[in-house]
């Protein structure tokens, strides 16, 4: 299929937007031919040697084409950094919204459009939280809060570069937004996630309500993705979708604040049996890996499970490694890939652990690592915390072996369940679960 909205010159680009679902025609480009849930209209940003505008294009056919509006730029404000408007549509105002980002004046900047076409500012946010070089790909949504009937406004903003762990990377401020400006309840900054591939994260804005609200991001990160050692079309992807909430939770005994939980969506295929703690891969390129660790010892500091996710075909060992000790979660990829170095491909990932509301002093970790041939997606505490990492095992390999070992004093419950590809026929599923208790120390 040719490219659905491409540039008009050579030295002009479209960079990122997002798109609608134009149910009432209210920007007048549909007459009845077109199904209401076909009704597509996209909102893009126009890059070109002078200038950076905002412009539209709809589609007649549910989306596999786009006409161009006669009428574009519908937004221009004279500037070579303004970019990448996210659309909504406003129910409580009934009036479509979108953000944009001055990116390096560090703003957000709001609109408001009855059709579409026609914008009026609203306000602006920013500068605020960690600025880098630049803002970029803004999302505003209204995510429900865990055990209540409440919801808040959360604004997600990308930055690069200039993250905490290098390159590029998702902070969100929580607050409200009344049609007009979004205020945040304070600007402590979250961090969507700690692993070093996680970018521009957007959300669908036209999911029914019980389906909530559901987000994916771009799984690579700019500090090195044009030099990663991979070839042909599959140098970068997108991360799996996620169901955002927002959950209360105690940064410690004095402090209560709410973050952003990231609960993968359901994947299924499960079917138990009992195994060793070596998991072979027999070849599945994707591993749904679901661990729970308990502590029984008063060493705590010592106490400690590792996940080894290797390859060690033709003798050649390569690993990534997920550790858990002590209220901490660590990721080591310096041995995947072994013959390729970048001085910003940073090798170790930590954080810490919010533990889980139990009235026990065994302190449990739950973990979900999602194996996909070369990027782990892990979440922490059903999505307290979560990390994309990418790693490469060397000439293409796959992991083949999944080990767990956890020390003296440590329990874990271990299931593992291989996953059928998007592009495969069949059912590929296989699954195992079993339980670790006190191994050797490590």
């Amino acid at each position: 299929m040719p490219i659905a909205i491409a540039p008009d010159q050579p030295d002009h680009g479209i960079f990122s937007g997002s798109a609608v679902v134009d149910v009432n025609n209210t920007s007048g480009f549909f007459d009845i031919s077109v199904p209401a849930q076909e009704r597509i209209v996209a909102m893009y940003t126009l890059n070109t040697p002078t200038s950076q505008t905002q412009e539209i294009a709809y589609s007649l056919d549910g989306g596999t084409s786009f006409l161009k509006y006669r009428g574009n730029p519908v937004i221009d404000v004279n500037s070579t950094q303004f970019r990448d408007p996210k659309v909504f549509f406003h129910s409580q105002t009934n009036q479509w919204i979108v953000a944009t980002v001055l990116a390096q004046q560090y703003q957000v900047v709001f609109y408001a459009s009855p059709d579409l076409k026609n914008w009026t500012e609203l306000s602006r946010f920013g500068p605020a939280g960690y600025l880098g070089f630049q803002y970029e790909v803004p999302d505003l949504v209204q995510i429900p809060i865990e055990g209540t009937n409440e919801s808040k406004w959360v604004l997600f903003l990308s930055i690069n570069p200039g993250a905490p762990q290098g390159g590029s990377f998702v902070q969100y401020f929580i607050g409200e937004f009344d049609g007009k400006h979004f205020k945040p309840d304070d600007y402590s900054i979250g961090i969507q996630d700690f692993g070093k591939d996680f970018y521009a994260s957007q959300t669908w804005s036209n999911l029914p309500p019980e389906q909530g609200v559901v987000g994916l991001a771009w799984a690579n990160n700019w500090d090195y993705t044009n030099s990663v050692p991979v070839s042909g079309a599959w140098r970068t992807i997108q991360t799996l979708a996620r169901t955002l909430t927002l959950r209360r939770t105690y940064t410690n005994p004095e402090v209560q604040r709410l973050v952003v939980a990231s609960a993968l969506i359901s994947l299924h295929h499960v079917s138990p049996t009992n195994v060793y703690a070596d998991i072979p891969l027999s070849g599945h390129a994707a591993i749904d890996l679901n661990i729970t660790t308990t502590s029984a010892t008063s060493d705590i500091m010592n106490a400690t499970t590792l996940i080894t996710i290797e390859s060690s075909d033709s003798g050649f060992y390569e690993a990534i490694i997920i550790g858990v000790r002590n209220s901490m979660v660590w990721i080591d990829r310096e041995n995947a890939p072994r013959n390729w170095r970048m001085p910003f491909f940073s090798t170790k990932l930590s954080t810490f652990v919010q533990t889980l509301p139990v009235n026990s002093d065994s302190a449990p970790v739950k973990l979900r690592a999602v194996i996909d041939r070369s990027v782990l997606e892990l979440f922490i505490n059903d999505g307290v915390q979560s990390a994309v990492v990418l790693f490469y095992m060397s000439c293409g390999r796959k992991p083949d072996n999944i080990n767990v070992r956890v020390s003296e004093g440590m329990s874990a419950v271990v299931s593992a369940t291989s996953l059928r590809g998007i592009w495969q026929c069949g059912n590929c599923s296989n699954s195992a679960q079993f339980m670790i208790n006190e191994r050797d120390e490590l």
